[in-house]
């Protein structure tokens, strides 16, 4: 498949650094509500749109959008993996880790009740014992 063709989706892996040497690697998760991939575990993402500039815009979108976080400093991406998961809702999805800066305003919001359940903290750990939506789990195995 190439890469005019192939679905891409984006996605962010939101970590919660004031916790992070007291109980583990905390990250943001949420129930899916929507149609796909319903009742599974998951970060915000979303798919790569025509109007987007660039797979970074993407992701500054979806989060933007399920979150309610405007993450407008690109130094803050930690590290990006891409996953590949033919015959999913998307072929790749490129992975961004987002280290949050500041607890007490960069708290995720429910923005999409429809499509997702609240924000929670949970540690990596403990996560991957969730109904993961499968490129969660892929990415959370390699963190």
């Amino acid at each position: 498949m190439n890469a005019k063709t192939e679905k891409v989706g984006v996605a962010c892996v939101l970590v919660d650094p004031w916790n992070y040497h007291k109980i583990g690697k905390p990250i943001w998760l949420s129930q899916r509500l929507g149609e796909y991939e319903h009742g599974k575990y998951a970060c915000p993402g979303g798919m790569v749109e025509p109007t987007d500039e660039s797979d970074v815009h993407a992701i500054q979108r979806e989060v933007l959008e399920e979150t309610g976080l405007n993450i407008t400093d690109l130094s803050r991406f930690k590290r990006s993996i891409v996953s590949h998961h033919p015959g999913g809702k998307s072929d790749i999805t490129q992975w961004f880790v987002l280290e949050l800066t500041n607890w007490w305003w960069e708290t995720p919001q429910t923005t999409e009740p429809h499509n997702h359940g609240e924000w929670k903290l949970y540690i990596i750990e403990d996560a991957k014992k969730l109904p993961l939506m499968v490129s969660t789990r892929e990415i959370l195995n390699t963190l």
